[in-house]
């Protein structure tokens, strides 16, 4: 397997070295690492310099400021390898992921994504999650089981490129999250087969700040339909994608509902305004479920 390593970094030189040291010492080694750098006003391009010196899988690159999304996606631009990996620049791998995900493909050639559990620790290093035991090996391979939840992890998913080719488009730049998600149902949607390791390979860590802990309810409401009505607009028309729009549509509905009950609890002018929003989506989910109505392509 030759694995490209994609880690996007912003003001990240603070934990940078610790996930790229991670994936450093797997043995066996991977392909190439990919550390994009989203204009980063820190010391992030030197302490990449040092950590690159002497090894040549490590590859700097750097943009303007454009979002997680944009980075990830100059990542797989340039990477060589014929699997990705994704790997948050504040989370890091523990010893024999590489080892594991050879494993699993080994045993199940045909597999095209795969992903694994991994244990949560917060700033002081305590851990919150020890893992999700209670999620089997079949329920984390199973698409209904993923289309139905929030529970793919990024710097959990090693994906074939090729399987990235076919699905047609990258991490979606317009979302400012859950880009993730809606990029990892497309690939759960289309992948031959998929493989999910119950055992924590991967260490994540929590940030106060960060944006998924700081987005107020709302927020978060309109973000799941954002995600979930795009990957509606790519299924319509596809009958192969007929299961996929069933489980989102009924997703989305309850998002509606949460919405309208978090807009209409903080008061009227709220609820004008969430309303207001909430029918350009609507326009866009309707748009897809007559083009799902009427499949136009195989």
């Amino acid at each position: 397997m030759k694995i490209s390593v994609v880690i996007p970094a912003y003001n990240r030189a603070h934990v940078l070295s610790r996930a790229i040291s991670s994936v450093q010492r797997q043995d066996p080694p991977v392909w190439e690492i990919i550390v994009v750098d989203d204009g980063s006003t820190d010391d992030t391009g030197t302490l990449v310099g040092t950590l690159s010196s002497g090894d040549p899988r490590v590859t700097y690159l750097r943009q303007a400021n454009a979002g997680v999304a944009s980075a990830r996606n100059t990542g797989i631009r340039r990477s060589t390898g014929t699997w990705i990996a994704f790997l948050d620049s504040d989370d890091e791998w523990l010893a024999g992921r590489v080892e594991r995900i050879r494993g699993m493909v080994i045993n199940r050639p045909g597999v095209e994504f795969t992903h694994s559990d991994r244990r949560v620790v917060d700033q002081d290093g305590q851990c919150l999650e020890p893992g999700r035991s209670r999620v089997s090996a079949s329920e984390g391979a199973d698409r209904r089981f993923l289309l139905e939840h929030w529970w793919i992890k990024t710097s959990t998913v090693v994906v074939r490129a090729a399987l990235l080719e076919r699905v047609g488009s990258l991490f979606n730049e317009r979302l400012r999250t859950c880009e993730d998600y809606e990029l990892f149902w497309r690939l759960v949607a289309e992948a031959e087969e998929i493989a999910y390791d119950t055992h924590p390979s991967v260490l994540v860590h929590t940030e106060r700040h960060s944006l998924s802990t700081a987005l107020a309810a709302r927020d978060r409401y309109r973000d799941h339909i954002a995600a979930m009505t795009e990957v509606l607009g790519w299924a319509a028309g596809t009958p192969r994608h007929a299961g996929v729009t069933r489980i989102l549509n009924a997703r989305l509905r309850q998002e509606y509902r949460n919405a309208l009950t978090t807009a209409r609890a903080t008061g009227l002018p709220a609820l004008v305004a969430e309303s207001a929003w909430l029918t350009q989506y609507l326009a866009r989910w309707l748009h897809a479920s007559i083009r799902a109505l009427a499949p136009v392509r195989g």
